[in-house]
């Protein structure tokens, strides 16, 4: 038992794109029960993953009249008769850019890297070191689940895995509830409850081992603003049934996103337009933790103000895996060691147990300019002559990608919407510009960033933020659908 006091059991639960739990240490703190749930606990961090500072909470009053349809959606079997079930791919899935982009970062590129890499999955580490694992997630093509494309993903090497089920409910029972078709059910459950379920029936497990887990949700609050409030109560039991079953008291949980909303009206504003580059991210553990590893978990609490990725996170992990790593004497060798990196050459990836540097910057970071809110922005006039001729770039860009398709109409700018220069400093000698443009057919509205030189390049994914619902049922490929307007 002692052994198993010196370690932490892991879980993750990604909630899609607002929220994403990662369960770690074994048991949620004792604040639960000392505080009342509205209060804001003292072992909380919070962490925005791409800007610079921690803005307060913004209550979005102005978009509170469309919650009602939204609250009515229920699992029943008779809109089984009246449901139409495309084989379409998950909602996020669908925004990757295509590799042929000229641009540093691709998901393709980037999904192709991860493949071939030296490094072991963290399930096997956290295996090899006596831990049991678990994944789940509500979509049959998500984020591990299902890899649409020329390659898959190999077996994930768990001991319990959802995706099985998940799969044949989607093959053979599944219906949906909304027009756009992305939220699933299957036998009057929406497939959300299903990973629920699947989450509470580990709990006897968690009691006893170590344990690594998983879990991603998605449905629902990829497509719809209000959809993630009705999910407050679920994720508040199930932490009720975690701290009942005494999992908490010795787990690292994370509660976290990848992304804002990447669609939609909320997301054209500038609030949003904010907002899916800053991502929530909430660390919850034990008071001993800190107590026994000041220095490791003093460094966590810091980096709430510092610039992280996702990279950082797996870094963390991994020194979670065997907690005599955070021990004061082991922080201070590996703070003195990121110390000796040249200013300009930083990790990828950096534990959240050490100090983030504070002259880490987008660039250092690897996080591309389109997802950056560390630079001022200064509206420019969507006439002006370098904004046009950037955007016709940019669809041109996107005609080039879809060239290869003849079923795909080429598109035209139609309208330049916005358009921001990128302050990168007086000292800077780099000069781009984030547009947003409207394309015909298909009213298609998209974002990037084109940095101006003797030739115009793309520096970031050209990310659509309008929905395109069935517009390319004639092309395959995820990737490339939110371009493609189907003859």
């Amino acid at each position: 038992m002692a052994r198993l006091m010196l370690r932490m059991k892991v879980s993750m639960i990604l909630t899609g794109v607002f929220f994403t739990l990662y369960f770690g240490l074994q048991p949620v703190t004792e604040w639960f029960e000392r505080k009342d749930l509205v209060a804001a606990p003292e072992e909380v961090v919070f962490v925005n993953t791409s800007v610079c500072h921690v803005s307060g909470q913004w209550k979005p009053t102005g978009f509170y009249s469309s919650i009602e349809p939204v609250n009515k959606l229920r699992c029943r079997m008779p809109q089984l008769l009246i449901a139409i079930t495309q084989d379409g791919s998950n909602f996020l899935e669908a925004r990757r850019i295509s590799e042929d982009l000229s641009c540093g970062e691709s998901s393709r590129v980037a999904g192709s890297d991860f493949l071939s890499d030296d490094k072991a999955w963290l399930w096997d580490s956290f295996k090899i070191e006596g831990y049991s694992t678990a994944y789940g997630e509500d979509n049959a093509k998500g984020i591990l689940s299902s890899r649409n494309g020329d390659k898959e993903l190999p077996k994930i090497p768990v001991d319990f895995d959802l995706t099985p089920v998940i799969v044949e409910m989607n093959n053979h029972t599944r219906y949906s509830i909304d027009l756009k078709e992305m939220i699933h059910c299957t036998a009057g459950r929406k497939f959300q409850d299903v990973l629920r379920d699947f989450v509470l029936h580990l709990v006897p497990y968690m009691q006893g081992i170590p344990f690594f887990s998983v879990f991603w949700q998605s449905q629902g609050v990829q497509e719809y603003y209000e959809y993630a409030w009705q999910l407050d109560h679920s994720y508040m039991m199930l932490l009720k049934k975690l701290l009942d079953a005494d999992i908490l008291n010795n787990t690292l949980l994370l509660l976290m996103s990848d992304h804002g909303l990447r669609a939609g009206e909320y997301r054209m504003s500038l609030q949003g337009m904010k907002e899916e580059s800053q991502p929530l991210m909430v660390a919850i553990y034990p008071e001993w933790l800190k107590r026994k590893y000041p220095l490791a978990v003093g460094n966590l609490e810091s980096n709430a103000h510092s610039l992280i990725t996702p990279y950082d996170l797996r870094e963390t992990l991994a020194d979670v895996i065997a907690l005599g790593q955070l021990k004061d004497a082991n922080i201070e060798v590996s703070m003195k060691r990121l110390q000796t990196h040249p200013p300009n050459r930083l990790p990828r990836g950096i534990s959240l147990f050490l100090p983030i540097p504070d002259h880490r910057t987008c660039d250092l970071a690897h996080i591309p300019s389109l997802f950056c809110f560390c630079r001022e922005l200064t509206e420019l006039p969507t006439d002006d002559g370098l904004v046009l001729r950037s955007s016709r770039f940019m669809v041109e860009s996107i005609n080039q990608l879809i060239k290869p398709f003849g079923q795909c109409r080429q598109l035209k700018l139609e309208m330049v919407l916005l358009a921001y220069f990128l302050d990168f400093g007086e000292e800077s000698f780099v000069y781009e510009l984030r547009l947003r443009v409207r394309t015909s057919p298909g009213n298609g509205v998209y974002e990037a960033t084109v940095r101006l030189s003797d030739v115009l390049l793309l520096t970031s994914p050209i990310s659509r933020v309008s929905h395109y619902l069935r517009q390319s049922p004639c092309i395959g490929d995820p990737d490339l659908q939110i371009f493609c307007f189907c003859i």
